[in-house]
């Protein structure tokens, strides 16, 4: 249960850090 809690974790921070250089390329 915690590594899929930690795996969710990772995952929604390399969204947000995808998005945010996607932004900044914008």
């Amino acid at each position: 249960m915690t590594g899929l809690l930690l795996y969710f974790c990772l995952v929604e921070l390399l969204i947000f850090g995808y998005s945010r250089f996607y932004l900044a390329h914008w």
